[in-house]
Formats: structure tokens, C-alpha cells, sequence
């Protein structure tokens, strides 16, 4: 068997080096397993933290994300407010009970409001309405009562809310809408008298207007009577008489009061 020169060459350069051969060796297998373990190590990485996540989102979508304490703050009402209760004599044992309440709400109407006031005993109460952001006066007029209602106090007793959305919205209307003017007094006849102007664009059935004197900042005398049939661009004069006394008063106030909340309340054209 005839060995080249080049074999031998090899095989002793082989023999020379097998030792840093066999350590060179090693230390490929120790790279590789460094590398192959470093992979392994990233990809364990990898997946707990995308563990972590799923179960993050799992957990997310187990959760109710609609924020309803917003919602329920947008959408609910501020109750109705209460000042100025007072009551006026009207002698023979009758008075008169006002009370003025407001409507803090841009959003919420009340349809119905049953209330009463009540003293030592005794009550009397009558049902409203009363549109968003409005100011009103509640009466109870004429009223008996064998003691003089010292105490007097208002609570309501049924408040039906009416939400207003863009799907129940209620005519474009507002108590201004009836401009009252010429307010004059005959304290002979116990009557206040006025002008009032309906420049709305609707016809009511009936329209109230509400009387209330003041002597300084105390309310001296109320009334309400009732206008039919009020028709749009319709002036008329007004007179709404007195119980008891004709006061004497440094401040009159007109209010109109009209129910726009119920539709039963709008003329139909035919009927003007």
C-alpha cells in the first residue's frame, strides 16, 4: 500500500494536534449548547410572557369595561328643590298655601307630581307638572283648617319623570313664550289685570296664570284662574281676582303655566 507525501503530512499534523483538535471540539459542543440552551431559555421567556397576556386579556373580557357609574351620573336627575313655603290667611279659619320648587334638570321633565302640604295634623295636597329647568309656584288656595298651619311643610308624593332624547322630545315652548305686560291692580274690585300675548306657535286648550303679590320679600296673596282656548299671536286681558283682603304689595308676579307634556293639551286645527 503506497502512501503520498500528503497523507502523511495530514495524518502527522493530525497526530500533533489531535489534543486541540478534541479541545476544539468540545468547545464547539459547549458553543452549541450554550446556543441551542439560550434558544430554549428565550422561548421559555417568550411563553410566560405571553402566558401572562392571555390570561390578562382572558381576564379582561371576563370584566365589564362599560363605565355605568358615568352612565348612571349623565343620565340621572337631580331632585326637585324646595324654598319659600308660606301660607296666607284669608279669615274664617281659610288660607292660602304656596310654595315655589324648581327643576334643576336639562334632560328630565316631570309629568305628573302629586304633592301636599301638611301641618300639625292636617294636609292638603293637588297634582302638577312641571317642565325641565323651570321655576313654578305650587298653590293650594281656599283651604280650611282649624288651626293656623304654623309649621307648614311640602313633600311630594308621586314624581313621574319624563326623560327628553332626541327620540321624545317634547314642542320647542317655554313659559316666556307668553309675554305678560300692563300688570295693573283695582284694589276696590281685589283684582290684578294684564295683558298677555301668546307668541308661541301652538293653540292651547287651556293655559293657567298664576297670581302672586309680594309685600318686600313675604308673599302677601296668590290666585289662579284658567284661559281657554288660547290660540298663537292671541292678546288678550287678563283679570284674576282676590280672596279675602286686597293687600298691599310692592312686587306682582305673573305666571303662566302651561302643560306641554300632555298632547291633549294642543288645539288641533280644526278646532280653532
Amino acid at each position: 500500500m503506497n502512501i503520498s507525501k500528503t497523507q502523511l503530512k495530514i495524518n502527522y499534523w493530525l497526530i500533533a494536534n489531535k489534543q486541540r483538535l478534541k479541545m476544539a471540539w468540545v468547545l464547539f459542543l459547549i458553543i452549541l449548547s450554550v446556543f441551542l440552551w439560550g434558544i430554549n431559555i428565550y422561548k421559555w421567556f417568550r411563553y410566560a410572557q405571553e402566558t401572562v397576556k392571555f390570561q390578562q386579556s382572558m381576564e379582561e373580557i371576563g370584566q365589564n369595561f362599560i363605565d355605568w357609574q358615568a352612565i348612571h351620573s349623565k343620565n340621572d336627575f337631580l331632585p326637585l328643590e324646595i324654598s319659600d313655603i308660606s301660607f296666607i290667611p284669608l279669615g274664617n279659619s281659610r288660607y292660602d298655601l304656596v310654595a315655589q320648587i324648581n327643576n334643576p334638570n336639562n334632560k328630565w321633565a316631570v309629568s305628573r307630581l302629586d304633592y301636599r302640604f301638611f301641618w300639625e295634623g292636617r294636609e292638603a295636597g293637588q297634582s302638577t307638572f312641571i317642565l325641565a329647568q323651570e321655576k313654578k309656584f305650587l298653590l293650594v288656595l281656599n283651604i280650611k283648617s282649624d288651626i293656623e298651619p304654623k309649621g307648614l311643610n311640602l313633600e311630594f308624593l308621586e314624581v313621574g319623570w319624563k326623560r327628553i332624547t332626541a327620540k321624545n322630545k317634547i314642542p320647542d315652548f317655554k313659559s316666556s313664550d307668553f309675554a305678560v305686560k300692563d300688570i295693573s291692580s283695582n284694589p276696590s274690585l281685589k283684582r290684578i289685570s294684564f295683558q298677555v300675548k301668546n307668541n308661541s306657535a301652538y293653540n292651547f286648550w287651556t293655559v293657567y296664570f298664576k297670581s302672586i303679590l309680594y309685600q318686600g320679600d313675604k308673599v302677601s296673596a296668590v290666585n289662579k284662574i284658567p284661559a281657554n282656548k288660547f290660540l298663537s299671536g292671541q292678546e288678550r286681558l287678563i283679570e284674576i281676582p282676590f280672596q279675602g283682603d286686597f293687600p298691599y304689595f310692592t312686587r306682582a308676579i305673573i305666571e303662566p303655566e302651561v302643560n306641554i307634556l300632555d298632547e291633549n293639551n294642543f288645539m288641533p286645527i280644526k278646532a280653532e
